[in-house]
C-alpha cells in the first residue's frame, strides 16, 4: 500500500481528516492489483469493482480486503485451491457469513487468495495453481493453508485477509511471512458459507499487519453476527487487562535460535514465568491428529470413493465432475477411514475434559500461555515441497509441530512476530487465552508490541513488524 496509510486504523484516520476519500482508496488498491501480474503475491482471481459499488460510509469504508479461496460469494464459487477463476455455479450453495458482515461495514472484496487444495497442505505447494512466493524472501517457504492471506496482506496489496485454521492453517503463513494471525475460538465466527475440512476443528482466522488492525476487523465481524453468536450461547468477552503469563519452551525441541529469541522476549515482559515440560501435549497431538483424519474423512470420503453406479471410477475423485482431489487429501481420507470409529468417538468426547484440565493447569493462575509457533528456523520451500529432492520431512513436520492440539481445545490463538533468524527471517510465538478472549490477547498483543518489546516504529526498521 505505498500510496496509502499501512493499516486500517491509519487509513480510516486518513479518510476522517478528509486527506481521501473512501472511493479514492479503494480506486489505488484496485490499480495496484491490476498494474502487474500478482498471482505469485496470492491473488488468483482480481475483481472487478465498479465506482457504484464502493460503500461511502461504514467503520471500514475504503478498506479493500481479500480473502482465502474458501469462502463463498453471492457472484463466486470458492475456487477452493483447484481453479484460479472458481468453480462451476452452485445456486444451493450460500454466501459466507463472515464475508457479508464486513461488506455491511463498508470494505471491498478486491480478489479471491491462493490456498494449499481443498485447505490440506501446510505450505503454499499446490499440484493445480502453482505455488505463490513469500514476499521477505522468495526462496523460503510460505506456511499453509491460507498462503495467499498471508503473502497479500505482506506484499501490501490488501489490509487484512479472512482464512481459515485447521491445524495451523492461519498461524503458519502469518509467522512465515512475519504478521499477526488470529486463530479464534471454535465456534465464534460463522463457518457458513465456507467449505469444510474437518468440521470440528476448523476455525475462521484473521491475518493483518498490526493487532489494532485484527481487532477492527473481528469486531466488525461479530457486531453484524450477535443474532448467530447469542445462538449458541456464547460471546465475544469485554476486553480487560491481562497480567499473568506463562511460557512453554520446549528449547530441546527448537532451534537454538529460535529457543533463545522466545526466551529473550519473555525476559522482556512482567509476570512471566517459564517451563520446559507440558506432560499432556503429546497426547493433545495425537487426539487433535486422530481428530483432524476422522473428519477430514467424513467431509471428503464422498468424492474418495467410487460411485455405486460404477465402481471402476477413479479412487481420485474425479467422480464428482470437479479436479481430482489432492495426494494430500486422498492420503489424509484413507488415513481416517482406516482409523477405528470407536477411537474418533472417545477423542471426540474426551474434549471437553482435555479442555477444562488445560484451563484448570495454564488458566487458573495466568491470563496468557505464550507457545512456540514454529519452533525451527524457517525452511527454504523446497526443503517442505514434496517431491523435492531437498525434501526434509523433519522441517516440514516441524511446521505445524505446536499446533494441531490448540485446534482440538478449541481455544484462541495469536501469532505474533517477536525477532529474526539467523536469515533475518521472522520468528513468531502463540500466544493462547480463555475461550471468547480475543478482544483482551489483541489489546495486550497492541500494548506489548508498542511498549514492552520496543517495536512502535519498527516498520522502519524491520519490515515484518507492522
Amino acid at each position: 500500500m505505498s500510496d496509502l496509510p499501512a493499516t486500517i486504523a491509519e487509513l480510516q484516520s486518513s479518510i476522517a481528516k478528509g486527506d481521501l476519500s473512501p472511493q479514492e482508496a479503494v480506486q489505488i488498491q484496485c490499480a495496484k492489483l491490476s498494474g502487474y501480474e500478482c498471482e505469485r503475491d496470492g491473488f488468483v482471481d482480481v475483481f472487478d469493482i465498479p465506482n457504484d459499488e464502493i460503500p461511502h460510509s461504514g467503520p471500514l469504508q475504503g478498506v479493500g480486503l481479500a480473502h482465502k479461496d474458501i469462502f463463498q460469494l453471492t457472484h463466486r464459487q470458492a475456487g477452493l485451491g483447484l481453479t484460479k477463476k472458481g468453480l462451476p455455479a452452485n445456486s444451493s450453495a450460500q454466501s459466507a457469513e463472515c464475508v457479508e458482515a464486513l461488506h455491511r461495514s463498508g470494505a471491498v472484496q478486491l480478489g479471491a487468495l491462493h490456498m494449499a487444495a481443498y485447505a490440506c497442505g501446510a505450505t503454499s505447494q499446490n499440484e493445480f495453481i502453482g505455488e505463490c512466493l513469500n514476499p521477505l524472501d522468495g526462496k523460503t517457504v510460505v506456511g499453509g493453508s491460507s498462503s495467499g492471506s498471508a503473502v497479500a496482506v505482506a506484499r501490501g496489496l490488501c489490509y487484512a485477509s479472512l482464512g481459515t485454521d485447521t491445524a495451523g492453517s492461519i498461524r503458519m503463513p502469518a509467522a512465515s511471512c512475519g504478521l499477526v494471525g488470529l486463530k479464534t475460538t471454535q465456534g465464534l465466527l460463522s463457518t457458513v458459507g465456507v467449505a469444510p475440512l474437518a468440521p470440528q476443528l476448523d476455525s475462521v482466522g484473521i491475518v493483518a499487519r498490526s493487532a489494532l488492525d485484527l481487532e477492527m476487523v473481528l469486531r466488525e465481524i461479530v457486531g453484524h453476527n450477535k443474532a448467530q453468536v447469542a445462538a449458541q450461547g456464547f460471546t465475544l468477552k469485554a476486553p480487560r487487562e491481562l497480567s499473568q503469563i506463562h511460557c512453554w519452551l520446549p528449547s530441546a525441541s527448537m532451534d537454538d535460535v529460535v529457543a533463545h529469541e522466545v526466551l529473550e522476549c519473555m525476559k522482556k515482559l512482567p509476570n512471566t514465568s517459564i517451563d520446559e515440560q507440558f506432560s499432556d501435549e503429546a497426547s493433545l497431538s495425537a487426539s487433535a491428529e486422530l481428530m483432524l483424519y476422522h473428519q477430514a474423512a467424513l467431509t471428503h470420503r464422498s468424492k474418495l470413493l467410487p460411485s455405486s453406479s460404477n465402481p471402476m471410477e477413479s479412487s481420485m475423485g474425479t467422480a464428482t465432475g470437479l479436479t481430482p482431489l489432492p495426494q494430500g487429501l486422498v492420503e489424509m481420507v484413507r488415513l481416517g477411514l482406516a482409523a477405528p470409529v470407536s477411537w474418533a468417538k472417545e477423542v471426540l468426547a474426551q474434549r471437553s475434559v482435555w479442555r477444562q484440565r488445560f484451563e484448570a493447569q495454564f488458566f487458573q493462575s495466568h491470563d496468557l500461555l505464550v507457545v512456540p509457533c514454529i519452533g525451527i528456523e524457517l525452511p527454504l520451500a523446497s526443503q517442505v515441497r514434496v517431491g523435492s529432492i531437498d525434501f526434509d520431512a523433519r522441517k516440514l513436520l516441524q511446521l505445524h509441530r505446536f499446533m494441531g492440539w490448540v485446534n482440538y481445545l478449541g481455544l484462541p490463538s495469536l501469532s505474533l512476530p517477536i525477532g529474526k533468524d539467523s536469515k533475518g527471517m521472522p520468528i513468531s510465538i502463540q500466544v493462547l487465552c480463555r475461550p471468547y478472549e480475543e478482544l483482551s490477547l489483541l489489546r495486550w498483543a497492541q500494548h506489548v508490541i508498542g511498549s514492552r518489546l520496543g517495536t512502535q516504529n519498527v516498520r522502519q526498521h524491520v519490515p515484518f513488524f507492522v
